[in-house]
């Protein structure tokens, strides 16, 4: 089957000009940066604000710190580098199966129940969402992919026209019949 037209592949790193943080960037964001909890029950940049940190916030971004620690070996082992945000939602998504019952996969188990013993200081006493009231780790797990949600979100959602996508433009031009 010969192609009449041309196909590009590009990487994620034609986004770096139009100035959208990178993978490594966004995971420090969700680690690191100032989030709080809105009543939309989103989470919100503060804006820089010096206002006291977000308790619920604090919970989260400590919890995720104890996934990154304790899944680092593998991640330096296997690919020479630290979990990323990404890896992060694998996870949190792998855990959330095992303890909301809907995944029961017992190469899983183990892990989830050493994060459990773990993590206790980030979710005893964490709010309980209503579909899992009967478990704070679980609600702390669910919160925490919510969390991770708006951070990138955030960080990626820019309003406006594209930015530094200069030669997807130009290849456009030069090609009689671009579909982009």
């Amino acid at each position: 089957m010969a192609l009449d037209r041309p196909l590009f592949l590009f990487g994620s790193g034609i986004s770096y000009p139009s100035g959208l943080p990178d993978v490594r960037a966004l995971t420090r964001s969700v680690l690191d940066g100032r989030w709080r909890r809105a009543n939309d029950g989103l989470f919100h940049s503060d804006g820089g604000s010096q206002a006291a940190r977000c308790e619920v916030t604090e919970r989260i971004q400590g919890f995720l710190r104890e996934v990154v620690v304790s899944s680092a070996p593998y991640f330096e082992s296997n690919f020479a580098d630290v979990p990323s945000y990404e890896d992060l939602m694998s996870i949190l998504d792998a855990i959330e199966g095992e303890t909301s019952y809907q995944t029961l996969d017992p190469t899983v188990a183990p892990y989830v129940n050493a994060m459990r013993a773990l993590s206790k200081p980030f979710w005893h006493g964490f709010p309980v969402t209503p579909f899992l009231a009967h478990d704070e780790f679980g609600s702390l797990v669910h919160e925490a992919q919510l969390f991770v949600q708006c951070v990138v979100r955030s960080l990626l959602d820019r309003r406006g026209p594209p930015m530094g996508l200069d030669t997807l433009a130009r290849l456009a031009v030069q090609l009689k019949h671009a579909d982009i």
